[in-house]
């Protein structure tokens, strides 16, 4: 019995000793893995915001490891299985790459990884090669304070869920600037809601189809020495999708400008906006007041016109806008030869139109009228056969204002009765109030309009044919009697 003792001992302590191991063994080995707290849909770039100079930079001890090791060691939070997993291989094993199943279906991952794992392949997956760079060529937004992406709405039905998400979790927030050469510091917020609302977001256009430029994060910095400069390059992007409109605006005067070296000329964003790009023409008056950004004396002038009114308080989408004039993208130097003999043209888009002219009550022949009147056959022939030579002959708009026109009954018309002789004295000096009152104005006379002239017309319209008439009856009638004459008396002989 004293030789067992020892024996039994020992086989009693097995167990004890067997506990100890385990707690042992348990406290040594390495925390779980934390999940990734949010979906993937549009963030499966992890290093834009977990790499070393990220918002939420990753351990030092995972430096060059790359997007599939990342979410082939951290599942997503709503992909995570109920069951617990097996203890993750020895550490001389790696892991296996990541799959990439959607975000919804992230492959299970061990729940333990060893203190220092070997890295994994750096062969990116699908899904860490189809991310979405951040939203403009900005300076790093390091340099303030950012809080970790939170999880974003989904993206209207238009467009892509999530297509620019990973812009937004930096670019959605106040506080992020880009920096140029010259010391100026442009905010680069960009407002999700008003960019899906616009042109381009409601289209499914995503960050990076404008912003090309941008492959990672940090982004590099801006090549242009000026937020101006960085704008005026911007254009270029836009003939990707608008190439017809991109080639017409350098060929317009605006374009020209630019060409020769003035940068306050407009560009497509200073017209059209950047992340807010609205239907140029809805409604209707935003034509003109995108124009008054540039040309506010011309806007107030045109304001204060009979279209400018009639369009801007009384929403009338009769009356012309400033493109309907001067061209959308194609805008022609407006003080050449060339448009100013055009520009009877442009009025009789308008004012020969019959049934548009009719349901104001005004004439639709003043076009016709004009080219019957001296000042309009001069100018046809110019136009005809001189287009680039200076016209000094009046059209429409030495007489009518350019912007600024006005009712004939408006007494600040320039042609309105009282001063129709200072309008006409700037072509013909000294010219009175009988001069002016000998023109009878667009209208062809009618019993309502110059009834004088109009029963004057009248009457030379039948008494001039009916002389006509009777002489050539007389003429004929006599050579009839002198071929009777002559042909009768050789008979009688």
């Amino acid at each position: 019995m004293i030789l067992r003792r020892p024996h039994a001992l020992l086989l009693a302590a097995v167990p004890t000793l067997v506990a100890l191991l385990w707690v042992a063994t348990a406290l040594a080995a390495p925390a779980a893995v934390p999940v990734t707290p949010h979906p993937l849909e549009g963030r499966s770039d992890c290093l834009v915001c977990h790499g070393p100079t990220g918002p939420k930079p990753a351990p030092a001890d995972h430096a060059g490891r790359t997007s599939a090791t990342c979410l082939a060691c951290h599942p997503v939070a709503a992909a995570a299985p109920a069951t617990p997993l097996p203890t993750q291989a020895p550490a001389a094993t790696p892991p296996p790459a990541a799959t990439t199943a959607p975000a919804a279906t992230q492959p299970a991952v061990p729940a333990t990884q060893p203190a220092n794992p070997t890295p994994l392949p750096a062969t990116p997956s699908p899904a860490a090669t189809a991310m979405a760079a951040p939203a403009a060529p900005t300076a790093s937004p390091a340099a303030t304070e950012a809080p970790a992406p939170p999880v974003q709405p989904a993206a209207q039905a238009t467009a892509p869920a999530g297509k620019n998400d990973t812009c937004l979790a930096c670019h959605k927030n106040a506080g992020p600037t880009m920096a140029f050469a010259d010391g100026q510091k442009v905010p680069v917020a960009a407002d999700a809601a008003t960019f899906e609302a616009s042109v381009h977001g409601s289209q499914g256009v995503a960050c990076v189809d404008c912003h090309t430029d941008i492959s990672g994060y940090p982004h590099p910095q801006p090549s242009a020495q000026t937020y101006r400069d960085y704008a005026l390059n911007a254009d270029q992007l836009c003939q990707k999708c608008h190439s017809d409109n991109y080639h017409a605006a350098q060929d317009s005067v605006h374009g020209r400008l630019i060409a020769s070296g003035n940068k306050t000329a407009p560009s497509c964003t200073d017209c059209h906006g950047a992340h807010d790009v609205a239907p140029p023409d809805q409604p209707r008056q935003r034509i003109s007041r995108t124009c008054a950004k540039c040309h506010d004396s011309i806007y107030q002038d045109y304001a204060a016109s009979v279209h400018g009114s009639a369009l801007i308080n009384e929403a009338n989408t009769d009356v012309p806008v400033c493109t309907d004039c001067h061209g959308v993208h194609n805008i022609p130097d407006p003080r050449t030869a060339e448009f100013r003999i055009e520009s009877p043209d442009l009025c009789a888009k308008c004012h020969g139109d019959e049934q548009k002219m009719a349901k104001y009550g005004l004439s639709s022949k003043v076009t016709a009228t004009y080219q019957k009147e001296f000042h309009g056959i001069t100018a046809t022939i110019y136009k005809t056969n001189y287009p680039t030579v200076w016209c000094y002959k009046a059209v429409c708009t030495d007489c009518h204002a350019v912007h600024d026109i006005r009712k004939p009954s408006d007494p600040a018309s320039s042609v309105f009765s009282a001063n129709l002789p200072a309008t006409c004295s700037k072509c013909h000096p000294g010219a009175a109030a009988n001069f002016a009152g000998a023109w009878i104005g667009h209208y062809e006379p009618s019993t309502s309009s110059s009834p004088l002239v109009y029963y004057i017309n009248l009457f030379y319209q039948i008494v001039i044919p009916l002389i006509v008439v009777s002489l050539l009856s007389f003429i004929v009638l006599e050579i009839i009697q002198r071929l009777r004459l002559r042909f009768g008396r050789g008979q009688r002989g």
